[in-house]
């Protein structure tokens, strides 16, 4: 109760997968970032963490009325994803240029979109993610107190 006042309030979004498709009742993740985009127009960025696999941003363009390419999100994806390179171990970030997204029945952004993949740690190495997400957070946070 009250979460979609709290976040009209709010500059940056990061959640989990699960999130933007409950709140935006969208079809996929991009679609459900096109959307908490429009519907949130005081958010500069929202970041979606998919665990081992990651995480995607679509980050807002600062000038929105800059002439560029628009591009379906679902088909930008897949090509940023065959830009991935699975044998770095170490977390790497594959991005677009900023350019307008557009999301079928959902509405058009303009920014750039994200993909960024995390670090390969062997099984072996892994004892705990409890707090893995709150660490990500606050990692995201000072590296935008940091600029």
């Amino acid at each position: 109760e009250g979460l979609d006042e709290l976040l009209k309030l709010a500059d940056f979004v990061v959640c989990s997968a699960k999130f933007p498709l409950a709140w935006t009742q969208a079809p996929s993740i991009p679609s459900a970032l096109v959307s908490m985009l429009i519907r949130l127009p005081n958010v500069k960025f929202v970041i979606v963490t998919l665990g081992e696999d990651g995480c995607l941003m679509l980050e807002r363009s600062t000038n929105e009325y800059v002439s560029v390419e628009e591009r379906n999100l679902e088909r930008l994806l897949e090509l940023l994803y065959k830009e991935k390179d699975d044998s770095l171990a170490i977390p790497t970030c594959i991005s677009s240029v900023v350019r307008k997204f557009r999301s079928d029945g959902i509405g058009t952004v303009c920014g750039r979109f994200l993909i960024g993949t995390a670090e390969k740690i062997p099984d072996s190495e892994l004892i705990d993610t409890t707090g893995a997400g709150d660490a990500f957070i606050g990692a995201i946070m000072y590296g935008r107190c940091s600029l």
